[in-house]
């Protein structure tokens, strides 16, 4: 994976740089959108939750007004039958305390407030309520002005408490709009201080790739001048290294022709001893002869032939080792008795 991103070209890096950031970057502003609405949703959940506390107590105040208080004036009327007011009354007497219990479960009042206050004083009233309702229907003689105002006053507090609740409401959905307003401010420009430092990002990334692989081109281009030159140069160099070779070559060559002669020569004056040493005795006795005065005719003769032969075989000594050094010599057959007889002879 990560040869084939280097291997692909410099728009093709850019172009994949860009998807990536943009893709992460459209990532954060959906979480981040998701995330603030997603609390917005909460609350409003919240709101409606407390809400719905209220028209619980609201629809208290409705039973207490309508189906109780009603119920009795309409049998003083006699317009209902008091089995059916006590129908009525129970059924109200059970929804009440569905509500009010429902109520309980669902709000948590605080100690040493007015709105405890005002929570003690509606069940210390639901219980008077109670108490003359039951007294009702048991010996069907109620005071409806006193129950009148009971009625009142406890509506009166569930009306308190009522508009508690929607003030904590209200001012908790205030309070949840000011922050969530601030949120989707904060958070548009967060995004915008993202998207322009992640642009400014991508600009320095584009022209920062733009410098590498302008300089990478210009090396590349360098090699290849380079790689040009030393190849127009190269047969040039290589005819120099030649001729280089064959001057030493001479020079050795020469050096070992003058190692050669200077063997030769050592080999000729190693020959020569021997003979000349002969012939310094022959002339040695020649003058002894003279001096004692027997130097004859034939023993001048004969000393000469063997002055001669040595001679002779100097001069073939040269012509040998002449012939041993140069390089196109002719092959002849030769008797190795002949050659000793003649050492032998000489000596």
């Amino acid at each position: 994976m990560i040869k084939k991103f280097i291997k692909t070209g410099f728009l093709n890096k850019t172009k994949l740089i860009v998807s990536i950031i943009s893709i992460l970057l459209l990532s954060i502003i959906f979480m981040s959108q998701y995330t603030i609405f997603s609390f917005k949703n909460d609350i409003d959940i919240l709101f409606q939750k407390r809400l719905v506390s209220s028209v619980k107590l609201s629809h208290i105040k409705d039973l207490y007004k309508i189906n109780i208080y009603e119920t009795i004036n309409q049998y003083k009327r006699k317009e209902i039958s008091f089995k059916e007011a006590n129908n009525v009354i129970k059924l109200a007497n059970i929804l009440i305390q569905k509500e009010w219990n429902n109520y309980l479960e669902t709000e948590s009042i605080p100690k040493n407030t007015f709105e405890y206050l005002i929570f003690n004083n509606i069940k210390t009233l639901k219980k008077e309520i109670d108490n003359k309702l039951n007294k009702f229907l048991t010996t069907r003689e109620i005071n409806i002005q006193k129950l009148s105002n009971n009625i009142n006053l406890i509506n009166i507090y569930l009306s308190n408490l009522i508009n508690i609740n929607l003030k904590k409401a209200i001012i908790q959905k205030n309070n949840t709009d000011k922050k969530f307003s601030f949120a989707v401010k904060a958070s548009i420009i967060s995004i915008i201080i993202v998207f322009i430092i992640t642009i400014t990002l991508i600009f320095l990334i584009i022209e920062k790739f733009k410098n590498i692989n302008t300089l990478l081109e210009k090396k590349v281009e360098e090699k290849t001048k380079e790689l040009q030159i030393m190849n127009k140069t190269l047969e040039k160099r290589i005819e120099k290294k030649i001729n280089e070779i064959r001057k030493k070559d001479k020079i050795m060559f020469q050096q070992s022709k003058l190692a050669a002669m200077g063997e030769m020569l050592q080999n000729i004056t190693h020959q020569w001893r021997q003979p000349l040493a002969n012939l310094s005795m022959i002339i040695e006795s020649f003058q002894i002869k003279n001096e004692f005065g027997k130097l004859e005719s034939k023993y001048i003769e004969n000393k000469t032939k063997e002055a001669l032969i040595i001679a002779e075989n100097m001069s073939k000594t040269i012509e040998d080792f002449r012939n041993f050094f140069i390089p196109d010599k002719i092959k002849k057959r030769f008797s190795i008795k002949e050659c000793l007889l003649k050492t032998k002879k000489q000596n």
